[in-house]
């Protein structure tokens, strides 16, 4: 999810949101009521093998359980601004 607009993730609240499968998570809280990053994921499918949490982004290197298939998903928002060179 992109811009919660959350300064806490709390169990309910996410499971309220993406549902009971997706039980582990990783987010960056919100700056005020703008922003906010949540990576959520069902622990029984995947393993998170590592994790990269920034600013304005949250990378997860995963490894499918089932077929080890490995892959990085990564979820940026950032505040929009015009660009000036």
């Amino acid at each position: 999810m992109q811009e919660t607009k959350k300064d806490k993730m709390v169990p309910l609240l996410v499971r309220s949101t993406v549902g009971r499968e997706l039980s582990s998570w990783l987010d960056i809280p919100a700056c005020g009521t703008s922003g906010g990053v949540l990576h959520a994921w069902d622990p029984l499918v995947v393993n998170k093998v590592d994790e990269l949490v920034g600013s304005f982004s949250i990378s997860v290197r995963f490894v499918k359980f089932e077929t080890g298939f490995k892959w990085m998903f990564t979820g940026v928002y950032g505040h929009s601004s015009p660009y000036t060179p």
